[in-house]
């Protein structure tokens, strides 16, 4: 199946389809994808009012039928591409890949218009009036060009609505899906990865081509910090081609938890006025950064109160800042503080900044008169 990895999927343009319904029935769903449904039983008539019924379908592995009216540009366009396929598959049978047409009749396309339109173009493959059985798959979305895959008893692998953009792209495209239905009986393990250890959390088997979205995920495991975000797939997943869009395993395949870390307010207030200064959104388990806290006049901010280095919540964080002068601590000037400055300015006692008055790296005579007229309220 290492082939089925190297193929970019992306090769149908949904947006080339136009909004036309593709049928008038009411009963008919306009919602979902045929893929799953069954074309088992159908039973028509080719252009030319030969009968053929979906025992056609055992003359090949794979058969790739195409859903077009002669008004749309899209399913025009793409048909020169598919003659071209048909061609190759025609000449190498033992490839096991096939091309039928189905003409939706309506909005001028007629029978009458289609055959024309066919054998105008030299368009040579079967074209086929789409019964009961085949409308119900078709109907399933309201747009052409629309494009089956099924296999030889009936089932439809995939729901393609759009055009392809190169007879290359329609080659590549069967040739991935003949490998992917001739392994249609292998299973499939999907191995569940935490991205935040890379340990295995469980392991899953499944058929090919099993919808996703139709499987139960684990839960994520739950980590302190960390939010689960998503489950990230790695290749052989197949997206099919128009919304709700479903994922088919094509292949082993490696599913990862992905995680983003919890993010904490941390709020900084200043230490003299207890206004917020700012907040910083910090990842859990990471250092916030400080901002530079204010300056006042009259005080000396000396540090924050509490440790930011390692988030794990939110945090208040406020500036402590000393008054100038006041060396007991006690928010006011004192003769106490003044007479503690002159002792530090005579070198009785350790330099202590909290007397340095006028903050320039020394404590003096000037600092101890500064702050003796502080406390006279002498200005």
């Amino acid at each position: 199946m290492k082939k089925i990895i190297a193929i970019t999927l992306s090769v149908i343009m949904a947006c080339c389809c136009l909004g036309i319904t593709a049928s008038s029935d009411p009963d008919m769903s306009t919602d979902g994808h045929g893929i799953g449904m069954s074309i088992d039983g159908f039973s028509t008539i080719d252009m030319y009012g030969h009968p053929v019924t979906s025992s056609i379908l055992e003359e090949a592995d794979v058969t790739i039928i195409n859903y077009w009216a002669t008004w749309c540009g899209p399913c025009v366009g793409e048909m020169p591409d598919l003659q071209e396929a048909h061609e190759y598959w025609s000449a190498n049978p033992d490839l096991g890949i096939q091309i039928l047409g189905a003409v939706s009749y309506g909005n001028g396309c007629t029978h009458d218009s289609a055959l024309a339109f066919l054998e105008n173009n030299g368009i040579t493959y079967i074209n086929i009036e789409p019964d009961g059985i085949l409308d119900a798959v078709f109907s399933r979305n309201g747009y052409i060009p629309q494009t089956l895959v099924v296999d030889s008893t009936g089932r439809v692998w995939d729901h393609v609505v759009g055009a392809f953009n190169s007879y290359e792209d329609v080659i590549e495209f069967a040739d991935m899906w003949h490998e992917v239905i001739l392994n249609a009986d292998q299973e499939c393990t999907i191995t569940f990865i935490d991205g935040s250890n890379n340990e295995v959390i469980t392991t899953m088997t499944c058929p090919i081509g099993t919808i996703i979205e139709d499987l139960v995920l684990p839960e994520a495991p739950e980590h302190e910090g960390m939010r689960f975000k998503e489950w990230v797939f790695s290749d052989n997943l197949y997206e099919t081609s128009y919304d709700p869009f479903y994922h088919l395993v094509l292949g082993d395949i490696t599913v990862t938890a992905n995680y983003e870390y919890e993010k904490y307010k941390v709020k900084f207030y200043d230490g003299v006025t207890g206004y917020l200064i700012t907040i910083r959104n910090v990842e859990y388990g990471h250092a916030a950064v400080a901002p530079v806290h204010p300056e006042h006049d009259g005080y000396i901010f000396d540090h924050w109160d509490a440790d930011f280095s390692c988030i794990t919540g939110p945090l208040d964080v406020h500036g402590v800042c000393y008054m100038l002068g006041d060396g007991d601590g006690d928010g006011v000037l004192t003769l106490n503080d003044a007479i503690s400055a002159m002792r530090v300015a005579l070198g009785s006692i350790e330099y202590n900044a909290i007397y340095d008055y006028d903050q320039n790296g020394t404590v003096d005579l000037i600092d101890v008169i500064a702050i003796m007229r502080t406390v006279l309220n002498v200005n």
